[in-house]
């Protein structure tokens, strides 16, 4: 796998997993995983995971605007 394609698969993960609120390993699990098995700089990997992080948040804070109303009552 070339650098760019890793790289795209972690941003891709971490918006994933902070997109999903539940049941969802913790994100510095993941860049762990990636830091020790591909060997990538750990400083690379927490701005990028960070960044990506953020992303992810945004996803969810979207998602529950567009979908909250139907899943939970106004009054509430």
């Amino acid at each position: 796998m070339n650098p760019i394609e890793l790289w795209a698969l972690i941003v891709v993960l971490v918006i994933v997993l902070n997109a999903i609120p539940a049941f969802m390993p913790p994100t510095w699990a993941l860049l762990a995983y990636f830091h020790v098995d591909d060997g990538i700089d750990i400083w690379q990997l927490a701005l990028v995971g960070a960044l990506a992080v953020a992303m992810g948040r945004g996803v969810l804070a979207m998602s529950c605007r567009i979908w909250g109303i139907r899943v939970v009552p106004r009054r509430w």
